[in-house]
This record gives structure tokens, C-alpha cells and sequence, in this order.
């Protein structure tokens, strides 16, 4: 699983990512092809954010469970180069490439059904 636990506000934390991060960040405007970039071009802005959607996706899927500024907080108490935080934007990459762990007990299989259709030669 891609998870992993930090102390916010002095409680434990999880952390996990998966397609709910990836699609929040989408929606805020980021650009799936460019990640690479958007972290490179303002990492201050972007690190604490996908923590702060980590924690959000580890609870409820929802933005209120946490405040992104205690996030913000999180990284000038450990620091923006710790090993937390690198810890936790590896496991952030390595969730966008691998799978999530998920039991296939507990997904639904989906059947997909093609037709193809041939245009008749004239």
C-alpha cells in the first residue's frame, strides 16, 4: 500500500496515495505530464500540498479533514530537505507508477465487450 504515517499537530498522521491525490491535483490545476515540472518550478508549494491531499485521502477523501497550513508547519518543523519529507514525496512518485495494493477480493470485475465493425468492400 502506499501509506505511510507522519505527526501532525503532534498525532499520528496516515498518509496515502492513490487516483483520489492524483485527480485533486488535476483539479487544481496541475498537469499529469508535467509533474515532474510543476514540483521543480515551486516545490514549496506543491510538497506540502500532496501531503496535505495524502492525509485527506488516508481519512475521508475529503479537503476539510485537515488544514493544508499544519502541513506547511509539518515541513518547517522536520525540515523542507529531512528525511520525512523525502520519505514521503518518494512514496508519493513510486505510488503514481505502482499498484495500490488493493485485494482483488475487494474490486469489482468488469467484463468489456468489443465489437468490431468491418466497412463492406465495394
Amino acid at each position: 500500500m502506499n501509506e505511510t504515517t507522519i505527526k501532525i499537530k503532534g498525532k499520528n498522521t496516515l498518509i496515502q496515495f492513490g487516483t483520489w491525490v492524483i485527480q485533486e491535483l488535476i483539479e487544481k490545476g496541475y498537469e499529469l505530464e508535467n509533474l515532474g515540472d510543476e514540483i521543480k518550478r515551486n516545490p514549496f508549494k506543491f510538497i506540502p500540498l500532496v501531503i496535505y491531499l495524502g492525509a485527506c485521502n488516508a481519512k475521508n477523501m475529503d479537503l476539510s479533514d485537515y488544514e493544508l497550513k499544519d502541513f506547511y508547519k509539518f515541513i518547517d518543523k522536520e525540515g523542507f530537505n529531512s528525511k520525512v519529507v523525502s520519505d514521503v514525496i518518494t512514496l508519493f512518485t513510486k505510488s503514481m507508477t505502482t499498484s495500490l495494493g488493493v485485494d482483488e477480493a475487494d474490486t469489482d470485475e468488469v467484463e468489456v465487450n468489443e465489437k468490431i465493425t468491418k466497412k463492406k468492400a465495394k
